[in-house]
């Protein structure tokens, strides 16, 4: 799980947790949509359905299991409505 906040650049205002995230694209999405010509029709999320394997061991995981869009039980998080569900209008 991701804690080190010193690894985000902006951990303050975007912290590893559903709501930074739904904030992170729902900025994401304004700044995008307010390029001119439609330039900002888009953007590529890696992986965002990253969820953790079966672990072997107790000592094995994902250090980024909460930075994905998908809570532990596969369930979407709300930050994938804003960022790929609802058209940018």
């Amino acid at each position: 799980v991701m804690n080190d906040l010193t690894q985000l650049p902006q951990a303050r205002k975007y912290p590893p947790t559903e709501q930074g995230q739904l904030a992170y694209f729902r900025d994401l999405r304004n700044v995008l949509q307010a390029l001119p010509d439609g330039l900002g029709s888009g953007f590529f999320d890696w992986e965002p359905e990253w969820l953790p394997p079966v672990r072997a061991s107790a000592e094995m995981g994902n250090a980024f299991s909460n930075l994905t869009m998908f809570d532990l039980q596969g369930q979407a998080l709300p930050a994938l409505d804003v960022a790929f569900r609802k058209p940018i209008t």
